[in-house]
């Protein structure tokens, strides 16, 4: 039996080690700019909503870079100040567990995190979505019948082949964040069918 100086220290060292171990960071989002032009500046990552001063994190920026962390998972929003958004595009970002890298620019970008490169492969293949919907939609303007057909149908294979992938990533992420964040405004485009597929999952 231990003497009960040392037992208490030794549960004193639990306590101690546990506690480090419960504050250790679960996210890291590790950060760059185009240039050291914006060094000085403050950078923020916010909630989606009901962002307050004590919800948004922020980080001053040096050597064309930043560092956040912290403990729990949600999806959260990195943003310049206002006056410079024009500049630079919000970041939607899942804070999961593990090291995310970002790129702040014209066009914003993350990578690193199983969540993160879902996400950003979403937003890629909803940015070339729209752009192939806008140009067609723009051409069938001035179409000629036979062309009109043909555009038509060229629009329908693209629609059909956007709503797979979404159908395919709600299948894959269905019970995460970047799921249930993504799918209200991927539910339109899904038939009932696919819909119904993925209340199964639950």
């Amino acid at each position: 039996m231990f003497p009960v100086k040392p037992l208490f220290l030794i549960i004193l060292l639990f306590i101690t080690a546990s506690a480090c171990q419960t504050d250790k960071p679960v996210y890291t989002i590790q950060g760059t700019l185009p240039s050291s032009e914006y060094d000085g500046e403050w950078i923020y990552l916010a909630p989606l909503v009901n962002a307050t001063t004590e919800t948004i994190d922020s980080v001053k920026i040096e050597n064309s870079q930043f560092t956040f962390e912290g403990m729990n998972e949600e999806m959260r929003v990195i943003r310049m100040r206002m006056m410079l958004r024009h500049k630079f595009q919000e970041l939607l970002v899942v804070t999961e567990p593990g090291l995310t890298t970002v790129i702040i620019d014209s066009v914003s970008s993350a990578s690193g995190t199983p969540q993160n490169e879902a996400l950003q492969l979403w937003k890629e293949e909803k940015a070339g979505y729209d752009s192939y919907s806008y140009q067609h939609f723009q051409k069938l303007k001035t179409a000629t019948p036979a062309d009109s057909a043909f555009l038509s149908a060229g629009l329908e294979a693209i629609k059909n082949d956007f709503q797979l992938f979404n159908f395919n990533f709600m299948n894959e992420n269905w019970n995460n964040t970047a799921g249930r964040f993504l799918y209200p405004l991927i539910k339109p485009t899904l038939s009932v069918e696919q819909q119904e597929a993925l209340h199964e999952l639950d």
